[in-house]
């Protein structure tokens, strides 16, 4: 009897891993039904069993959506700590800094809010609460648009001078001045290019990002959307 119950015991207990992979399995169902809190508890007694990095990842993108920002930014950066490699390590640190920025005009407005509010009187009956502060968009992205826009307007003078001196190349009698002004044309259509393409990716930046921050800033709340996209998470090799 005490020898087969020493050895049936390991087969009755259940690998930390395995029972990580499948808590796993449910917090992913958990989230793509929405469910983002328990899609946390679960990520949060994965972790607890195999710390794989991947949790954390899904962990900060359920944070996220539940609008713990704080929370959040610790577990992208402690996924990005075990996980060096990482192949979109640039895109999770801008994440990252996204993060913090909004993080730091929330503190803001919360702390422009206390300065505002009159402290209440004894007898006073609690006030309503109005509706939240909506934030102002940033100036930063059209900037960046009108530098953009800059390059591709001398992008286009640069060309202009490019063929100008082309041309003149092609009438003048003079081999050696013809010469010169051939291999200036160059130069200055090549700089046209480089204005031209490096113009046109500054303003695409600039427009988007104003496009995103515009539309940030029409939202009352930090808090995401309740069901984000399936492709956002990451599974891992359990």
């Amino acid at each position: 009897m005490i020898l087969l119950l020493g050895v049936s015991r390991p087969a009755l207990a259940e690998d930390p891993e395995q029972r990580a992979a499948a808590l796993f399995e449910q917090s992913a169902a958990a989230y793509e039904a929405g469910d983002l809190d328990r899609a946390a508890e679960l990520l949060e007694r994965a972790y607890a069993l195999d710390p794989d990095p991947t949790l954390l990842y899904n962990l900060a993108r359920t944070y996220e959506g539940l609008g713990r920002l704080e929370a959040a930014v610790s577990s992208y950066r402690k996924f990005l700590e075990q996980s060096p490699e990482a192949s979109d390590r640039g895109a999770i640190e801008k994440r990252i800094q996204t993060l913090e920025a909004q993080i730091a005009e929330r503190q803001r407005l919360l702390d422009e809010r206390r300065s505002q509010s009159p402290p209440p009187a004894e007898d006073a009956s609690p006030a309503r609460a109005g509706p939240p502060e909506r934030r102002s968009g940033s100036t930063v992205p059209w900037i960046v648009a009108g530098a953009g826009g800059v390059m591709l307007i001398a992008g286009g003078v640069l060309g202009v001078l490019a063929t100008r001196d082309h041309g003149a190349a092609e009438d003048d009698p003079s081999f050696t001045r013809a010469q010169k002004l051939a291999t200036r044309a160059e130069n200055l259509a090549l700089a046209a290019n480089i204005a031209f393409a490096v113009g046109g990716v500054t303003a695409a930046v600039g427009l988007t990002w104003g496009l995103i921050d515009s539309t940030a800033s029409q939202q009352p709340h930090a808090r995401l959307p309740p069901s984000l996209p399936r492709g956002l998470w990451m599974r891992g090799a359990f």
